[in-house]
């Protein structure tokens, strides 16, 4: 379990270096060169056509610092004194709204922000050959839109099964009767 969890880092941090190439002649490089730190904001969809299931904060500070944040679309914030979800916020607002929850809750200012949508997912994972998991008991779901039946053991998991795996964690992480996805989060 915490393969995925490294795997997942690595492939936000590389989505983070390569914004920050990407910019680095740009607002980073002036905010870098003031001595601010920069912040980039990714909403990461699992599930075409849904809100995001997370939110990844990458930072930069002017030492070289890299730290990332990964924020469950399950939390709540407040917005003119009513509690939503971040994805009840998107799905009623969209991203704009997301990213100034996010950035009022962190009290920070976003360079850019991007969605990742699932086939750039897909293809991410499909860079890195797949995310190997060690479960320790059988997985089965079938609970459309998923559709997972993974033996006990390690095994690659293709991007679409990776995607699959991580919408059960997020999903069912405090669903008792999954101990597996409680197993990952305290993993994690």
């Amino acid at each position: 379990m915490r393969r995925i969890s490294l795997v997942l880092g690595f492939v936000l941090i590389a989505l983070g270096l390569s914004l920050y190439f990407a910019l680095s002649r740009s607002e980073v490089a002036h905010r870098l060169g003031r001595g601010e730190p920069v912040h980039f904001l990714y909403l990461l969809r699992l599930i075409p056509d849904a809100p995001p299931d997370m939110a990844l904060v990458a930072s930069l500070s002017p030492q070289g610092l890299f730290s990332l944040i990964l924020i469950p679309g399950t939390i709540s914030v407040p917005k003119k004194g009513v509690w939503n979800t971040l994805s009840t916020l998107y799905a009623l607002e969209g991203p704009p709204a997301l990213s100034a929850a996010i950035a009022n809750l962190l009290e920070i200012s976003f360079v850019e922000e991007k969605e990742i949508e699932p086939g750039e997912w897909d293809r991410l994972i499909d860079e890195l050959g797949g995310v190997v998991v060690r479960l320790t008991e059988r997985l089965v779901v079938k609970e459309p839109p998923l559709s997972l039946d993974l033996p006990p053991g390690e095994q690659l998991l293709s991007p679409q099964k990776t995607r699959d795996f991580l919408v059960y964690c997020v999903h069912y992480a405090e669903d008792p009767s999954f101990s597996l996805a409680r197993d990952f989060f305290q993993e994690f």
